[in-house]
C-alpha cells in the first residue's frame, strides 16, 4: 500500500528482508544506533490552529470537522513516546532477537549487553520496549546519559554546530519555499472549494499543519482531520521541503554535522576494536537517540548524497523517519579477516565509499579516519 510521508514526523516501515551472511564468518558483535519510536507532538506547536481553522472556515462550508476540532494532544504528554512508539521498538527488538540469535542466546547481564539512552523520556521508553522484546522477563539496566553527553546528545552541546546550523535556514530551503507558496495556497483553495483566496496561509502555517498531521497519524492514525488539508501535490511539495531543511540541518550538507559525531563514532571503534583484542567480551550494545543523533551518523558514513542530485538520495521519511536506525555488525572470518557490515533500517546496505557490503574493519576505520581524529571541544568551538 502506498504510505504518506509527513518527513521526520513519519512512522517507521522496516525494510527487513533476508540478510546476506558473508561465508566463512562467524557474527562476533553488534552496535546498533535508534532514533525514539513515534511520539506525542509539542501542545504549544498547535496553539495557533484553533485561530488558523477559524479563518480556514470563514471561506470554506466544506469542513463540517473544523468548527468542533480541539487540539488532540494532551498537555502532560509533550514528546512522550506514543503506543505506536512503543509498538515499533519492540517489533524491531524481536526481529533483532530472531535474527541474530546466536549473539542474543548469551544470558543478559549490563556487561555483555549494554543499553544507553539520552535524558528524554522518550529515548528511555524506546529502549525498554526493545529490551522487552530481547530480554522477556528480564530487568535491564539501562544508561541514562546527562544534558551534556557528547556520545547522543552532541547536537545541543556543540555551540559551532547551534549557531552555524541549527538555528539558520538554508538559503536553498528560503528560496524553494517561495517559490511553492503560491502552489500550495491554491491547491487548498481549491481543495476546501474556497471561492476566496486562500493566501491567509503562510509558508509557516503550512509547515505548522504539516507537522500536525505527521502526528496525527502517529498517534491517531487519523487522517481524516489537519490531513484532508493536504492533497498529494501538496505533500510532494512539503515533503521536499523537509528534505532540503533536514539536509541542511541533519544531512550531509554542512561539515559540523559529520564532525560533531566524533565521540560516537570512536565510542563505537574503540567498542569493536576492544571485542577484537579481547579486552573486553560486550556481545552488542543498544543507543536510544534522536534524529539529531542518527542523521548526522548517516551524514558522517555518507550514506545519502543531497536531495538535489539523483543518485543515492537523501529522504526525510525514510533516513529519519521515527525509529529509524542503523546497525554496525562485526564478522570475524577464516584467516582471521574482520569485516563490517551496516544496516540502515533493518536492510543491508552498502557503504558507498567501501563498495563492498562487507567492508574490511581497517579499510572502514582509515575511511573514517577524518572524524575519528576529529576532536569535539575543537570542532565545536573552533
Amino acid at each position: 500500500s502506498t504510505q504518506s510521508t509527513w518527513g521526520t514526523k513519519t512512522t517507521y516501515h522496516s525494510q527487513y528482508v533476508s540478510q546476506v551472511e558473508p561465508s566463512g564468518c562467524s557474527l562476533i558483535y553488534i552496535d546498533y544506533i535508534l532514533r525514539h519510536g513515534s511520539r506525542y507532538g509539542v501542545s504549544s506547536d498547535y496553539d495557533k490552529i484553533p485561530q488558523l481553522l477559524k479563518d480556514l472556515q470563514a471561506r470554506s462550508i466544506h469542513y463540517q470537522w473544523m468548527s468542533n476540532w480541539s487540539n488532540p494532544f494532551p498537555p502532560n504528554k509533550d514528546d512522550e513516546l506514543c503506543q505506536r512508539g512503543i509498538e515499533e521498538h519492540r517489533h524491531i527488538g524481536q526481529r533483532t532477537a530472531d535474527r541474530y540469535k546466536d549473539i542474543f542466546s548469551y544470558p543478559y547481564s549490563p556487561e555483555l549487553f549494554p543499553f544507553y539512552c539520552t535524558f528524554k523520556q522518550r529515548t528511555q521508553d524506546s529502549a525498554k520496549a526493545f529490551a522487552s522484546s530481547v530480554f522477556p522477563n528480564t530487568q535491564v539496566q539501562i544508561n541514562v546519559g546527562k544534558e551534556n553527553d557528547t556520545i547522543l546528545y552532541f547536537h545541543e552541546n556543540c555551540p559551532f554546530y547551534q549557531r552555524t546550523v541549527a538555528k539558520v535556514k538554508s538559503q536553498r530551503l528560503i528560496q524553494y519555499e517561495k517559490e511553492i507558496l503560491p502552489d500550495l495556497q491554491q491547491s487548498l483553495a481549491k481543495l476546501i472549494d474556497s471561492q476566496a483566496n486562500s493566501s491567509l496561509l503562510s509558508i509557516d502555517d503550512f509547515t505548522t499543519l504539516f507537522g500536525l498531521c505527521g502526528y496525527e497519524v502517529a498517534v491517531f492514525n487519523d487522517t481524516n482531520h489537519i490531513c484532508s488539508l493536504f492533497d498529494e501535490n501538496m505533500i510532494a511539495l512539503m515533503e521536499q521541503a523537509d528534505n532540503l531543511n533536514e539536509y541542511w540541518t541533519l544531512g550531509g550538507e554542512n561539515n559540523i554535522t559529520s564532525y560533531m559525531t566524533t565521540n560516537l563514532v570512536n565510542d563505537i571503534v574503540n567498542r569493536v576494536d576492544s571485542v577484537l583484542n579481547k579486552s573486553s567480551n560486550i556481545k552488542a550494545t543498544l543507543r536510544f537517540a534522536h534524529a539529531e543523533t542518527v542523521g548526522p551518523l548517516e551524514a558522517a558514513l555518507q550514506l545519502f548524497s543531497s536531495p538535489y542530485k539523483t543518485n543515492i538520495q537523501f529522504i526525510s521519511s525514510r533516513d529519519l523517519s521515527f525509529a529509524v536506525n542503523i546497525g554496525f555488525h562485526i564478522y570475524k572470518c577464516v584467516g582471521d579477516h574482520i569485516v563490517l557490515k551496516i544496516q540502515v533500517n533493518e536492510k543491508d546496505f552498502v557503504l558507498p565509499k567501501c563498495s563492498n557490503m562487507f567492508c574490511p574493519w581497517d579499510r572502514f576505520k582509515i575511511l573514517m579516519r577524518d572524524v575519528i581524529e576529529s576532536n569535539f571541544t575543537k570542532v565545536c568551538n573552533p
